[in-house]
């Protein structure tokens, strides 16, 4: 009796999260793909087209190169952030004052929005009063001084940059917490066995790191595949000059929709960007079962 009336408490308290998860994900990814099999400006009848939009966005070189863009984004930015992050975390794990002042610090960018950031990093790249091609010039290394909101080759590795900026603060605060959870008795016995610190961080700290590494690298390409403001907000830095080289997965999908008006297709490339998300996150729950194991 008193398991029925828990049973009962339990869906009484799941009830509304359940009816919001159903009207706002479940309706919303029915209502999408149905979406994506139909051909639809917005206005007028739906013409049910089966998997032609499918097919055509998988014939298309532009999505081919946009989820290129996508792969190396998520790579770089998973090497360096992550490998920048789990520094600056083995860094403050040895800082003995004003711990608090450098999280706070290094957190910083994670809490700015990201047109702050954008306008930011606008200002100081700027060719005309920003403070990098001076700064440059000055350094002797004059020819390193590019239009970078210009080039589109520059300007996308400048998305990289930023978004590294932006968001290696997370992996370092996620290894700082592990790194304080560390037995310390393993690091002391490796410096009583003659280890010095690189080979104590080498041999003791890293492999102790693995499952927050895998849970890091998965949710780091997660994101990006769903990559989306910065891209869009740099891309009007080139003044419309080679726009669609910019492109990801997610601008692609927002130009279609809201600039053809092709919500069709639009639907079915989210549906497309929905399964690769799913197939890293499958990975990533299986890279954890096998590391915890």
């Amino acid at each position: 009796m008193l398991t029925r009336r828990l049973r009962r408490w339990a869906w009484a308290f799941l009830a509304p999260a359940l009816v919001v998860y159903t009207i706002f994900w479940v309706f919303a990814l029915v209502s999408g793909l149905s979406l994506g099999t139909t051909k639809w400006t917005g206005f007028g009848p739906l013409t049910f087209v089966g998997t032609d939009n499918v097919v055509s966005i998988l014939r298309d070189t532009h999505f081919w190169e946009s989820l290129g863009r996508n792969v190396i984004y998520g790579v770089l930015n998973t090497i360096f952030g992550l490998g920048l992050g789990l520094v600056t975390a083995l860094l403050l794990d040895h800082i003995k004052h004003w711990r608090v002042f450098f999280r706070t610090a290094i957190y910083l960018p994670v809490v700015l929005s990201w047109i702050i950031v954008i306008f930011l990093f606008r200002w100081l790249f700027n060719p005309t009063f920003g403070l990098l091609n001076p700064l440059l010039n000055a350094l002797g290394l004059g020819f390193l001084a590019v239009n970078w909101l210009i080039d589109l080759r520059s300007l996308f590795y400048l998305i990289i940059v930023i978004a590294i900026w932006k968001t290696y603060p997370i992996s370092t605060i996620t290894f700082y917490a592990a790194l304080q959870n560390m037995p310390r008795e393993m690091k002391e016995a490796s410096y009583i066995d003659g280890a010095n610190e690189l080979l104590c961080t080498w041999y003791v700290v890293l492999p102790q790191l693995k499952a927050v590494v895998a849970v890091l690298v998965s949710l780091s390409l997660m994101d990006a595949f769903r990559v989306f403001d910065p891209f869009y907000a740099l891309s009007g830095s080139s003044g419309g000059i080679g726009i669609l080289d910019l492109d990801v997965i997610a601008t692609m999908l927002y130009r279609r929709a809201f600039g053809q008006f092709m919500l069709g297709n639009a639907s079915a490339l989210g549906f497309i960007l929905f399964v690769l998300t799913l197939a890293v996150s499958v990975l990533f729950l299986r890279t954890l079962g096998r590391t915890e194991n």
